[in-house]
């Protein structure tokens, strides 16, 4: 699965591009093309362990509404949060920290640091919404972001061009495929954290 092949191809470096670009900028040069900041912070959640609760979202940023899983969107929450019906992405980390880190793995070259070092789970966080937040092309891209927001039936009661889920579905997986790869591919490798 493309989680566990991100896992193997990000086991050792990190890249180390200048931050602000594209997502293409930080990922690989082979596929899965998902920027190994990205599956570090991942990983080091889900080490932690999560726990799954209800329909409520997950605050990523550059993930509009409507792309939600079927199911509902997950809580991720931290077995040991201050914070037991927060969103572990809806609480901050600590700035300064979250600053640091995030340079830190942009700069790690062959040793990136052991991110089990970072005490508290929500900098982790932090990071990786940091990250996505300070790319010049969000993660779903700036002129497919209304194509989004269409498929997923936003307004549907003003449109009648989506009549379903099932419609809906198929609008939204038609849409992803319009994005760039790393896009793509790191929307995926979020998605199926967030559902886990």
């Amino acid at each position: 699965p493309l989680g566990h092949h991100c896992r193997e191809q990000h086991a050792a470096p990190l890249l180390t591009r200048r931050p602000q670009g594209v997502l293409a900028d930080f990922a690989p040069s082979v596929p899965p093309l998902v920027p190994a900041l990205v599956v570090q912070c991942v990983t080091e959640v889900e080490t932690r362990g999560l726990a799954e609760v209800g329909a409520a979202a997950a605050g990523l940023p550059g993930v509009p509404w409507g792309c939600r899983a079927s199911r509902g969107s997950a809580v991720l929450l931290s077995p040991f949060s201050p914070h037991p019906q927060t969103g572990l992405y809806r609480v901050p980390g600590a700035e300064q920290l979250v600053r640091e880190w995030k340079q830190r793995l942009l700069r790690a070259g062959e040793a990136p640091p052991a991110l089990g070092a970072v005490a508290d789970v929500h900098v982790l966080c932090g990071v990786l919404k940091d990250f996505l937040r300070g790319l010049q092309e969000p993660l779903v891209t700036f002129s497919l972001h209304a194509a989004f927001l269409q498929a997923a039936g936003e307004g549907r009661a003003r449109r009648a061009d989506i009549p379903d889920e099932a419609a809906c579905s198929a609008a939204l997986c038609h849409v992803v495929t319009k994005l760039p790869p790393a896009n793509r591919d790191t929307l995926a490798f979020l998605m199926l954290h967030l559902l886990r």
